[in-house]
């Protein structure tokens, strides 16, 4: 089970990254974090040490036999011995933090997380097609703001349904609400989406909209994302956890032009199901293998050979070559 400072310091950081301009985090802040919680957060590049400050509030930090001293800037000769993790001072990397929220989600697929203008994110989609769901991350969404700023995210996405994910919870006046749920857009913060269950900072309960689209009488391969569950023709898929994202990875880039999934985003993937953070690209081949068994098992083949559902390309990685009209994910 995760530690509860996982949890602690991840709200501190999404407290302070959705004020304006985003507030520093100080030793003092730090004090009650157990330090294999800071190191890893500082590890994950969501901490940047600032350089040691050589004045702190009229004093002169020195440095002097494994000692920190302030001494007074007056110079009357105060001095007075200072614990050095105090006045440590870091700054919070919003880039880190989305890439973060995308690695530890493990189901928002698509190009890597961008920036998108001054205070939004994109960091990622979920589905095919007109289901396709995208995700953004957007700071300080105040009243005043929040509608020009999610119908500039709506398209961005190209008109499809998006999420807007703010850090913290964003009190909106109920006719702002209104327009945007019926804009087919979703708000949902951060700090209320923590997995307190998790072993990974930043982990949240990815929320699903329920999509206007519905499911097409030509569907044959349903993938239930946040259920975790895949049936073919009407029977559940025996998938691993492994097995499971891969699958996700492949149908929600089904629809793109070419379909193809790169090697490196499926060892993201694996890296996300197991808690790895080690490539093993034996265990790539390996994953994909049980994936064909277990779709051809269920029925599935390419509809032109008749052989495998997964396709392979050197240079290219793995596409799933089961027409996109017969793919409901939800």
């Amino acid at each position: 089970m995760a530690s509860a400072s996982h949890v602690s310091l991840s709200r501190l950081l999404l407290q302070r990254s959705d004020q304006h301009p985003i507030r520093i985090i100080d030793g003092a802040d730090l004090r009650d974090q157990p330090p294999e919680i800071v190191r890893q957060f500082l590890t994950l590049g969501l901490l940047v040490e600032r350089e040691a400050p050589s004045d702190v509030d009229g004093f002169a930090i020195q440095h002097s036999g494994g000692r920190t001293i302030a001494v007074n800037l007056d110079g009357d000769g105060i001095t007075t011995e200072v614990d050095p993790t105090s006045i440590r001072q870091f700054d919070i990397d919003m880039m880190a933090l989305c890439r973060q929220l995308r690695r530890a989600s493990s189901v928002l697929a698509g190009r890597p997380v961008e920036p998108v203008g001054v205070s939004a994110f994109w960091l990622g989609a979920i589905g095919t097609g007109s289901r396709r769901v995208e995700f953004f991350l957007a700071r300080r969404l105040r009243a005043k703001t929040a509608v020009d700023i999610a119908f500039a995210l709506k398209a961005h996405a190209g008109g499809l349904s998006i999420v807007v994910l703010t850090p913290t919870e964003r009190d909106l006046p109920g006719a702002v609400q209104r327009q945007l749920d019926g804009a087919d857009i979703t708000l949902a913060a951060i700090d209320e989406l923590l997995d307190a269950n998790a072993s990974e900072p930043l982990t949240i309960k990815i929320p699903t909209p329920v999509s206007k689209a519905h499911r097409s009488s030509h569907t044959r391969l349903d993938v239930d994302v946040e259920g975790g569950s895949a049936r073919y023709d009407g029977t559940r898929l025996s998938l691993q956890r492994r097995e499971f994202q891969v699958l996700v990875r492949l149908v929600n880039e089904r629809t793109n032009e070419d379909g193809w999934v790169s090697r490196d985003v499926l060892a993201d993937a694996l890296k996300a199901a197991t808690g790895s953070n080690d490539r093993n690209d034996e265990q790539i081949d390996k994953v994909v293998s049980n994936l064909r068994k277990v779709l051809r098992a269920a029925g599935m083949t390419d509809g032109t050979k008749g052989t495998y559902p997964v396709q392979s390309g050197r240079g290219q990685g793995y596409r799933l070559l089961i027409p996109a009209n017969e793919i409901h994910v939800f």
